[in-house]
């Protein structure tokens, strides 16, 4: 008895081992074997754990090792220690893949273009000009220091933004955040000048005394009268009775001088307003398109931007990238991007090292695949055009690419 069940005991090891060899991975007649799966060179698939696995052209199965972390859209490498995001907590990728943070209590942090700081934190406003600090309140209070130059037309110093008139009785210009003055171009006839006023041929207008009168005459020559006077109103260097009604002296608005020695203008737009979205601005006006940039609406009824960059620029290899922007690691399937911190941050997945670029040696009946316009061979890999993903190209003419997760855009 004990002998038969000896027997049927070795029989049973003996078959377990041969379907174990059966099942084991292997290479022949031109295809890759997984227990009783046959994938032809190329041909991608999924193994009983989940990886992403391909059949080499060298007939070998190549599986990606999960080396990285998916955290909130963010690829880190096994071992990297990065920021939760909350001003005091960190997070570990750990080698399966999962992502360990610690949960001390924080105190108030503030945020700023996509950044976070602690309390008494010191930074940059994003102009290169003003500084920035973190309250406890969990709010940033910023210098408001000039970050442009003045303007300086005629011997007079202008504001970034101001409009003044050029001096030739019909233009106008505006101190522009390069430090010069853009001017109207219009065509002027010879006008008269008188006490800073610019009046056309055959214009009458006070003399400023406060009772004497003048007529521009052609060539621009005044002629006033010199009667005695008792003025009541003085207003931009000129003095007027009651009752009087003159230019306020941006060509559009008018003046009167009041019994009790006041003066009252009107407040009319004199120049073209700008529009922005919707919202309407008066010349001079400014506004903010972005944190760091500032708007201003010129008398042309245009608007005049600075062009500053809110977020600093990556250097990697040799090249500069702008912020947001995704570009090849330069291992022909890893993608990094420009975070706002101005730090370049990649993934990091198994680029398949091991992958032969020798010709195929099986020939199939369909000559290659088409892929974006392009044509490409029977067993060809190329990049999927995602910056980390691969494609295949399929005996039948189909391409089978990976689906690993690429790197998304930094918060800004």
């Amino acid at each position: 008895m004990f002998i038969l069940i000896m027997k049927n005991y070795c029989s049973l090891f003996f078959i377990v081992s041969l379907i174990s060899l059966c099942l084991a991975d292997d290479s022949h007649d031109g295809v890759c074997s997984v227990g009783y799966d046959t994938y032809r060179v190329g041909q991608t698939f999924l193994d009983t754990t989940g990886r992403q696995c391909m059949c080499g052209q060298d007939y070998k199965i190549i599986c990606d090792t999960k080396g990285y972390c998916d955290y909130l859209g963010q690829i880190y490498k096994v071992g990297a220690a990065f920021p939760v995001g909350d001003g005091c907590n960190k997070c570990v990728c750990g080698s399966d893949g999962t992502v360990e943070c610690t949960k001390e209590p924080c105190y108030p942090g503030c945020r700023h273009l996509g950044r976070t700081y602690k309390v008494g934190d010191l930074f940059d406003q994003g102009d290169d000009c003003n500084t920035c600090e973190c309250l406890p309140t969990g709010k940033v209070v910023c210098t408001n220091k000039k970050c442009f130059p003045d303007c300086f037309f005629g011997g007079q110093r202008y504001s970034t933004g101001a409009v003044v008139p050029k001096g030739d009785a019909c233009n106008r210009c505006t101190c522009m955040v390069t430090g010069d003055m853009h001017c109207t171009q219009d065509s002027c006839e010879p006008k008269c000048e008188v006490n800073g006023r610019v009046y056309s041929p055959g214009e009458k207008f006070r003399k400023g005394d406060g009772c004497n009168d003048c007529v521009c005459l052609p060539g621009g020559i005044a002629q006033c009268t010199n009667a005695v006077c008792y003025p009541d109103c003085f207003f931009e260097g000129m003095y007027y009775t009651r009752g009087d009604m003159f230019d306020k002296g941006d060509s559009c608005n008018t003046c009167k001088c009041l019994i009790d020695g006041t003066i009252q203008c009107t407040e009319k737009s004199c120049f073209p307003d700008c529009y922005n979205q919707g919202i309407r601005y008066r010349a001079g006006d400014t506004f903010k398109p972005d944190p760091c940039n500032t708007c201003w609406c010129m008398v042309t009824g245009n608007f005049s931007c600075t062009e500053f960059s809110c977020y600093p620029d990556c250097l990697y290899l040799g090249k500069i990238y702008k912020s947001g922007v995704n570009f090849p690691k330069g291992d022909k399937c890893n993608t990094c991007i420009c975070s706002s911190t101005g730090d370049v941050r990649c993934t990091e997945i198994n680029c398949g090292e091991t992958y032969p670029a020798k010709k195929p040696s099986i020939l199939y009946d369909k000559p290659g695949c088409t892929y974006n316009a392009k044509g490409y061979a029977s067993g060809q890999v190329i990049p999927a055009g995602d910056g980390c993903n691969m494609c295949t190209c399929q005996p039948d003419g189909s391409m089978s690419c990976s689906n690993y997760p690429c790197i998304s855009d930094d918060d800004k």
